[in-house]
């Protein structure tokens, strides 16, 4: 079984005490390369209008990449370096090795700037958007860029498993996967959290995000291989609902 999570904006790049397993590369190393050498010709102004950023953010995201080569620029372990609320609620800080290995091995993130990783895979700082054109790829965003190689390579990992995929990631990062693609023998369970409101089921955003990086770590912690004991997920008053939920998707409400 596989899980896929998304990436964040925010990433944490300072040392964290404590000794933690060491580093892998990332698969499409050469491909982030290719992507950080169209970025370096783009100035802050412009990554500011085309990403909506602030002046401030957009200056730092620019000098981010005209830095990106320097053999002093901070790498770090991705599950460690992305800070967003589902990381922070991942936790991987906390997780003993059998964790890491069990999380190197069945955990996925699709990244904007690395295509497809693994936990432990190093990346270094960055804030990059899907819909961006790269000069040089030849593709009118990074969307259509990586999805044939993310696609790819997410099929072989799950096949090389168990056939599983059960999606914690957002919506728009999943649209990366070019779902036309999957053989049938690849089965997609996706999981969501939703609110009782106002008489309906609801999905809120931030709390879904918390409650992605709770399971995350519920699925890691006890090592699942059975996307079955999923279902026994409790946290946060939310529980698994037999009624609005299929064989391939998995609703919590509370």
């Amino acid at each position: 079984m596989i899980t896929l999570l998304s990436p964040t904006r925010t990433m944490n790049m300072a040392p964290i005490p404590g000794t933690y397993p060491q580093a892998t590369t990332p698969r499409f190393l050469s491909e982030a390369e290719r992507i950080v050498a169209g970025i370096k010709t783009y100035s802050a102004k412009y990554l500011a209008s085309q990403m909506n950023l602030s002046p401030e953010i957009a200056e730092s995201d620019y000098n981010y990449f005209q830095q990106f080569d320097s053999p002093t620029t901070i790498q770090k372990q991705a599950v460690l370096a992305y800070n967003g609320v589902v990381y922070q609620k991942l936790n991987a800080r906390s997780f003993n090795e059998k964790e890491f290995s069990y999380a190197q091995q069945h955990i996925r993130i699709i990244s904007t700037l690395y295509g497809l990783i693994r936990p432990l895979d190093a990346i270094k700082a960055y804030r990059l958007m899907f819909s961006l054109k790269i000069p040089g790829l030849n593709t009118e965003n990074l969307y259509q860029f990586w999805q044939p190689i993310v696609t790819k390579a997410l099929i072989d990992d799950v096949l090389a498993d168990d056939g599983i995929l059960v999606n914690l990631a957002s919506e728009e990062i999943f649209k990366t996967i070019d779902i036309s693609k999957l053989p049938e023998n690849l089965k997609i369970i996706q999981v969501r959290f939703k609110e009782h409101r106002n008489g309906s089921y609801k999905s809120i955003q931030m709390y879904s995000k918390q409650s992605r990086g709770n399971m995350a770590r519920y699925i890691v912690t006890n090592q699942i291989k059975n996307p079955e004991d999923i279902k026994h997920f409790n946290q946060d008053g939310y529980i698994f609902n037999n009624l609005l939920s299929t064989s391939d998707k998995y609703i919590f409400t509370r």
